[in-house]
C-alpha cells in the first residue's frame, strides 16, 4: 500500500472504522477483558492481604492486645475483599453468558462452549460453593472469619501452620446452599480455608478464560484481521501526516523525537527509547524496530522517518 497516494484523510478512515461491524466486535471483546481483570484484581487484593497476615513478620504487631482494634479492621477488610471477589465472580459469569448469547447463541459458531461450562462450573462443587457464597455475602450477611493455627512435630522441629477460615457451622445457618455447594462443604472438616478455596477457584477460572479467548480469536480471525488492516491504515496515515508536517516545517517542527509516535507506541516502548541519549543513532534504530514490530511500514514512509531523524531540529528536546 502506497500511503503517499492514499486520498482518504485520517478522519474519513476513522469514520469507516466506527461503522465497521468488526470494530463493534473488537469493542465487545475489549470490554470483556475488563471483566476478567476486575475478577482477577479482586482475587489478588484478597490473596495479598491474607498472605500478609499469615506470613509477613510485620503483621505480628497487629496480634498484641493493644492493637486488637487494628487487627479487627484488617479482618473486616478481608471480609470486604472476599465479598468483592465472590461478587466479581458472578459478574464475570453473567458477562460471559451475555457475550455468548450476543455473539454465538443459535449460530453454532462456538458449539463446545456450553459443554465446557457445564463440566467445569455448573456440575463442579467448588464453583457452586463460590456461587452460593456470593449469595451468602450479598443477600444474607457478611461472613465471620477466624484464625486457625496448627502445630505439628517433624524431624526438622515444630512447624506452625496458620490459616484464615470460614467456619462451616456459621455458613450452614444459610438455607440457600445448593446440592453441589453442600457437597463441597461436606468434603471439608470444620472450616473452609479462604486462601485455598479462592486460589483454586481463581486458577480454574483463569484457565477457562485462556481457552475461551483463544477460541474467540480463532472464531473471529477473519473479522479481527479486517479491523486490524483498517486500524493500520489509519495509524500510517496519521504517522505520515506528522512526518510530512515536520519535514515541511524544519524551523519549528510540530513533533520532536518520540512525540512522533504518541498514540502508536506503548509506555514500555517509550521507556526503552528514552534510556538512550537524544543524539544517539541507536535511538532512531530502536524506534524503527519498534514501529516495524507493530506495522508493515511502506518503504517511502520508512525513508521519510529516517530522513527526519537526521534533522537537527527534530533531535532537539523541547525546553
Amino acid at each position: 500500500m502506497n500511503i503517499s497516494s492514499q486520498k482518504k484523510s485520517p478522519g474519513e478512515v476513522m469514520n469507516e472504522i466506527y461503522s465497521m461491524p468488526e470494530y463493534k466486535l473488537w469493542q465487545r471483546l475489549q470490554a470483556f477483558n475488563t471483566s476478567i481483570y476486575i475478577f482477577d484484581k479482586n482475587f489478588t487484593e484478597l490473596r495479598d492481604l491474607i498472605t500478609f497476615l499469615l506470613n509477613d513478620p510485620n503483621s505480628e504487631t497487629f496480634r498484641g492486645i493493644r492493637n486488637e482494634d487494628k487487627l479487627r479492621k484488617l479482618q473486616i477488610d478481608i471480609i470486604r475483599r472476599l465479598h468483592n471477589f465472590v461478587a466479581a465472580s458472578l459478574s464475570l459469569i453473567d458477562h460471559t453468558r451475555n457475550l455468548y448469547e450476543k455473539l454465538y447463541f443459535g449460530n453454532n459458531r462456538f458449539p463446545e462452549y456450553q459443554a465446557r461450562i457445564d463440566n467445569e462450573f455448573v456440575k463442579d462443587s467448588l464453583s457452586q460453593f463460590v456461587k452460593c457464597l456470593r449469595q451468602y455475602c450479598q443477600h444474607y450477611r457478611p461472613p465471620d472469619i477466624g484464625f486457625y493455627v496448627s502445630v505439628s512435630n517433624t524431624e526438622e522441629g515444630m512447624i506452625e501452620r496458620k490459616k484464615i477460615i470460614l467456619l462451616l457451622e456459621d455458613l450452614k445457618t444459610f438455607d440457600s446452599w445448593n446440592s453441589a455447594a453442600k457437597k463441597y462443604m461436606n468434603s471439608q472438616k470444620e472450616y473452609i480455608d479462604i486462601l485455598e478455596v479462592t486460589t483454586c477457584y481463581q486458577e480454574k477460572v483463569m484457565v477457562f478464560y485462556q481457552w475461551f479467548q483463544s477460541r474467540q480469536t480463532e472464531i473471529h480471525s477473519d473479522e479481527l484481521k479486517l479491523f486490524k488492516i483498517k486500524q493500520t491504515e489509519l495509524t500510517l496515515l496519521i504517522l505520515e501526516g506528522r512526518v510530512n508536517a515536520c519535514l515541511n516545517n524544519k524551523q519549528d517542527m510540530p513533533y520532536r523525537l518520540e512525540e512522533l509516535f504518541e498514540g502508536i507506541f506503548l509506555s514500555d516502548d517509550f521507556e526503552a527509547i528514552e534510556k538512550l541519549p537524544f543524539a544517539s543513532p541507536d535511538r532512531s534504530i530502536l524506534s524503527m524496530n519498534i514501529l516495524e514490530k507493530y506495522y508493515n511500514i511502506p518503504d517511502k514512509l520508512s525513508e521519510k522517518i529516517i530522513r527526519l531523524y537526521r534533522e537537527p531540529g527534530f533531535l532537539e528536546p523541547r525546553k
